[in-house]
């Protein structure tokens, strides 16, 4: 039987189950050591969000060092709920977030105030 990380395997469908809105419906998905060391890396753009899966819960870091834009990082736990949005995120920073996760999912500037993601929304991931 397959887990639900390796189910997800290159697209998703991601909805926020709380505010009845669609985040996006073919969202990048990095789900490995590579796709997630390289995420947004040496893009002119970020043409969709990209949810990363972890191994396991934990506080995970990331950096904008080869990331040409900005972004908002949406950190989720194992429930499916946000728990940290770190917004405005410029080129060549370095990110501490406060929280555990199991997902993060790394959206264009501002996407996340006009969909009005908030601390304790519930997400749903399905693979398209």
């Amino acid at each position: 039987m397959k887990t639900e990380r390796e189910d997800l395997v290159d697209k998703v469908y991601i909805y926020n189950r709380t505010k009845n809105k669609l985040i996006h419906e073919n969202a990048e998905i990095a789900n490995t050591p590579f796709k997630r060391s390289s995420g947004l890396m040496f893009r002119a753009k970020q043409e969709k969000p990209m949810l990363f899966i972890f191994d396991s819960p934990g506080i995970y870091s990331i950096h904008s060092f080869f990331v040409f834009f900005t972004f908002d990082a949406v950190y989720i736990n194992e429930k499916k709920e946000i728990v940290e949005i770190i917004k405005n995120i410029k080129p060549s920073s370095l990110i501490n977030p406060k929280n555990i996760s199991l997902y993060l999912l790394e959206i264009p500037t501002s996407l996340s105030e006009k969909l009005s993601l908030s601390i304790g929304d519930k997400l749903e991931f399905t693979r398209k």
